[in-house]
């Protein structure tokens, strides 16, 4: 529950900009899209875990995997807060800063070791989430649409 606060205010300063700039809107909409799917998969994996159907080695990875993308979102905010409108080395610090990120989201999925077909299936639809919103958000810096 604590990094859906994080991640809400992460939003909130992101969005709060007022940005004029096309690109940090849809790159701010993508974020946003990434942190409700963090937080479903959060709450799936913290029930999971407390109704016996997701061992803690399994519980823990997958929200490592949330804090980094937590991290994630709040770096970019600090270099987005106060403008309205991405620079190039702006640009490239957040797609630097989402690369890892990306990675390691898309690593987890083919590594998961989670027996319950229903939870294994929840977890890695909330997993494709993140980093569908996470790669849109790279792709929009990278000058795509």
């Amino acid at each position: 529950m604590k990094n859906i606060s994080i991640w809400l205010l992460v939003l909130f300063l992101f969005v709060d900009v007022g940005c004029t700039d096309a690109t940090l809107a849809k790159v701010s909409q993508a974020l946003n899209d990434t942190q409700l799917a963090v937080g479903g998969l959060q709450s799936i994996v913290i029930v999971a875990n407390k109704q016996g159907t997701m061992n803690d080695a399994d519980t823990q990875k997958i929200l490592s995997i949330c804090a980094k993308v937590n991290s994630a979102g709040i770096q970019a905010v600090a270099i987005t807060r106060g403008v309205s409108k991405l620079a190039p080395a702006d640009r490239s610090n957040i797609s630097n800063i989402l690369t890892p990120v990306v990675t390691a989201v898309g690593d987890s999925l083919t590594s998961l070791g989670i027996t319950d077909p229903k939870i294994s299936n929840d977890v890695r639809a909330a997993l494709l989430a993140i980093q569908t919103g996470l790669t849109t958000a790279q792709l929009v810096l990278s000058g795509g649409k």
